[in-house]
């Protein structure tokens, strides 16, 4: 850009602080991009904005030709020719039911059938002996009896012996040599400090604060006349003006 003669370059953060131009169409405070602008155009058939296949869009799908509609009733009548006729021996064949394949095999009932032999047959000696209960050795029916039976007068009186491994675990753990307990809420007071006397400063703070009286008419929200009779300051005024781009009106 040359003036008088003498070349001046325009700094690129005045060129980025121009404002943005307003498009040719803008409308302002208008509620919603997708309104028109303006009214469609009226065109000679009456449909505003659409062709001729809008109308044809917008109609009703037609029955079929050869739609009977429903049936009055569920029941189909049959003619007297149909309950007469004679199957041939393809449509005998096809109405016979289907043929179970010779592996199929039904599902099993939730209750089992004891046969006749297994009620009478007899237990050799070989099961008898493994359907006897099983027994404990001498041992362990002795520590069995003594330990799991809380009514055995043994158990009471005798007791088992434990390693010195495990009573060093079982022991408990021991306390630690600087631990200290908790201090109890009551704690005795030296004389010294019952028989002390506070100066006139802690005498002061310890009065409690001398508070007015509440009046019951008061009015938070009266204001003052010294309030009403105040005039800002040109700063106070300039914050208190409200923004240019808000004060148009809302149509």
């Amino acid at each position: 850009m040359a003036v008088s003669g003498v070349c001046t370059t325009i700094p690129r953060i005045s060129i980025l602080a121009e404002p943005k131009p307003v498009p040719s169409g803008f409308i302002r405070d208008r509620r919603s991009v997708y309104w028109l602008s303006k009214r469609p155009v009226t065109r000679e058939d009456g449909c505003e904005g659409h062709g001729k296949r809008f109308p044809l869009l917008a109609a009703s799908k037609k029955w079929h030709p050869d739609y009977m509609g429903d049936r009055p009733t569920p029941v189909s009548p049959v003619s007297r020719a149909a309950k007469n006729a004679i199957a041939n021996g393809r449509i005998q064949i096809l109405s016979l039911p289907r043929v179970v394949p010779k592996d199929y095999q039904p599902l099993r009932s939730s209750y089992t059938v004891v046969s006749p032999a297994a009620k009478n047959a007899k237990a050799s000696r070989r099961l008898k002996e493994l359907a006897k209960c099983h027994q404990p050795s001498s041992e362990t029916s002795i520590v069995s009896t003594i330990w799991w039976n809380p009514t055995s007068k043994e158990r009471e009186t005798e007791k088992p012996e434990l390693s010195e491994h495990l009573q060093a675990l079982a022991a408990p753990k021991p306390t630690h040599l600087e631990y200290k307990p908790n201090r109890s809420v009551f704690w005795p007071v030296a004389p010294t400090a019952l028989q002390v006397t506070a100066s006139p400063r802690i005498d002061e703070i310890s009065r409690p604060k001398n508070r007015p009286t509440i009046d019951d008419n008061y009015d938070p929200y009266k204001i003052s006349q010294g309030a009403l009779h105040a005039k800002p300051v040109p700063r106070l005024a300039e914050l208190a003006t409200p923004n240019a781009h808000k004060m148009h009106h809302k149509g």
